[in-house]
């Protein structure tokens, strides 16, 4: 059966589906049936069945008509290789190599290189200063011997930033295709960038224990400030502490001006 698609109306049935398909191409593994609500496809339980007249039809579990949208797309038949987790906040379907069936994807081959080179530039971006910072000493050092021992520090700083570029780089292509989305808090760029600072230096430690010693002071200020973000809050958070933080002020003001009175 060749991959295609449906309009689902406020109702829940379907109409336009060969009498002759198997109802177990409708769903994926799960029971889940996969339906574009105009911005992503949702996996979606729900019991397929037929009607007397052909029609099939959807008794929605997890949603009812009016927390689905009006109209929405239903898609089939699907590639048995396809789960909830494949389909779930995916933005794109295209049919598999033979055409019988639907595959879907968060992202393309693209977005993934453009991840790829984000936490590259990330890694570049964290040790700029530190390199800058050596770069200086470099600069101002006063006779041959400080001289050598600032290039030399200088040299191992940008030979292990390079070594981050590579570690994050190859730990980034070993993902799938939508790994990113899938899992969204692991795939921060922060927290990659510091697992590949951290794999880095622990070999450098391990294997390179004269070139570590020349980096360990800026590297391990920078793994700190990787492990320990700007911790940002929820906009109801953020207001409640705004508003403690007021009353807290109006409150000590007004004691103040209380022990004026009294004075």
């Amino acid at each position: 059966m060749i991959p295609t698609s449906v309009l689902v109306d406020d109702s829940t049935s379907i109409a336009g589906i060969p009498a002759d398909v198997e109802l177990s191409q409708l769903t994926i593994p799960g029971g889940q049936v996969v339906l574009w609500n105009g911005h992503e496809f949702e996996a979606t339980k729900g019991n397929v069945g037929r009607y007397p007249d052909g029609r099939v039809g959807i008794d929605f579990h997890d949603l009812d008509a009016g927390e689905r949208e009006a109209t929405m797309r239903f898609y089939y038949p699907i590639d048995p290789r396809m789960d909830e987790v494949d389909v779930a906040g995916a933005t794109i379907a295209y049919p598999n190599d033979d055409n019988t069936g639907w595959l879907f994807a968060h992202c393309d081959n693209d977005a993934m290189v453009d991840w790829e080179q984000e936490l590259a530039a990330a890694v570049v971006a964290r040790f700029a200063a530190a390199i800058d910072q050596a770069q200086i000493k470099v600069n101002e050092a006063t006779n041959t011997v400080a001289e050598a021992q600032a290039v030399a520090n200088h040299r191992s700083l940008v030979s292990f930033r390079n070594s981050a570029i590579i570690a994050v780089t190859q730990w980034a292509r070993t993902r799938h295709i939508g790994w990113q989305e899938q899992h969204p808090h692991e795939a921060h760029v922060h927290l990659p960038v510091l697992r590949a600072v951290e794999v880095v230096a622990a070999n450098w430690r391990r294997d390179n224990a004269v070139s570590w010693s020349r980096v360990s002071t800026r590297v391990s200020a920078i793994i700190k400030d990787l492990a320990k973000p700007h911790a940002y809050e929820t906009r109801w958070d953020k207001a409640a502490r705004i508003a403690a933080e007021a009353k807290a002020k109006a409150d000590a003001e007004a004691s103040a001006e209380t022990d004026t009175e009294e004075s």
